[in-house]
């Protein structure tokens, strides 16, 4: 949740050795997500933080405001589930050793 941007959101948090196996073995997989989720995903990579992360965000949604809470949560809850249905089966079934970091040709 952020208050400075007016926004709310779910997210997949990838750590570890392998998330970044996992992230991009997930990411070979994104038009099919997508289209589970009828919606554009967020992926980052942020190396600096040795993490990955795949989020979903509903802006103009004010955390501060009580009277939208309910509507924030039941929409919240909603995209949790969405999550949950969308990565713990493919996750499991990700193996990391199957992601090889993408070799570049040396142009000198």
């Amino acid at each position: 949740m952020s208050s400075q941007k007016k926004r709310i959101g779910v997210r997949l948090n990838l750590k570890g050795q392998d998330a970044e196996a996992y992230f991009y073995l997930l990411k070979e997989q994104q038009d099919d997500i997508e289209s589970e989720f009828s919606e554009k995903l967020e992926w980052e990579e942020l190396p600096q933080r040795k993490s990955c992360v795949v989020a979903l965000h509903k802006n103009d949604s004010d955390p501060q405001d009580k009277d939208d809470w309910k509507s924030q949560h039941k929409w919240m809850a909603s995209i949790l589930k969405k999550f949950d249905e969308g990565f713990r089966k493919r996750l499991r079934e990700l193996e990391p050793a199957d992601w090889a970091f993408p070799e570049y040709e040396d142009d000198t």
